[in-house]
């Protein structure tokens, strides 16, 4: 009778194991793969394609973007014509709407900005007092950082891929 021998310590078995080639795919074989696997698009989007298809080809949109290059170019040069030859009203028009929207403007944006600085230094004033407290607040704003980055990491993998559990 023969006595069985545990998978790992029979030397027949190992010999002739040691002898096989050793099997791995090569560099590419899952997009080798992947690129023969066909995933249908939905039902809508296929109908919205062949759609497309048939638009392009018929007159009707050719005449279309047709048009409207042509408008497009004409009001550019009637744009150019009108700066070009009414150089005084076009000042005025700018001159105008330079002091009476952009300026305003722009002082709203810079006192809006300057109450958002004055209040963020106002913040780490408060914080700063205790030195602990401002230590803790960057490890916590760098963990949140860390965290935020590993999970958009982890949302932007495909569904079925080996490294998404």
């Amino acid at each position: 009778m023969n006595p069985q021998l545990p998978a790992d310590e029979d030397p027949f078995l190992d010999s002739y194991l040691s002898k096989l080639e050793p099997f791995s795919p090569r560099a590419g074989f899952e997009d080798r793969i992947m690129a023969q696997v066909l995933a249908p698009a939905p039902r809508w989007i296929r109908q919205l394609q062949a759609y497309l298809r048939t638009l392009a080809h018929t007159e009707r949109v050719w005449w279309l973007v047709g048009g409207m290059a042509t408008m497009s170019f004409a009001s550019l040069t009637a744009i150019v014509a009108l700066i070009a030859t009414r150089t005084a009203d076009v000042r005025t028009v700018w001159d105008g709407t330079l002091t009476g929207v952009l300026l305003p403007s722009w002082r709203a944006f810079l006192g809006m900005a300057t109450d958002i600085v004055r209040r963020t230094y106002s913040l780490f004033e408060i914080l700063a007092v205790h030195e602990h407290t401002l230590v803790a607040v960057a490890a916590v704003a760098a963990v949140w950082t860390m965290l935020s980055a590993w999970a958009l990491h982890r949302m932007m993998q495909p569904v079925g891929s080996a490294g998404r559990r």
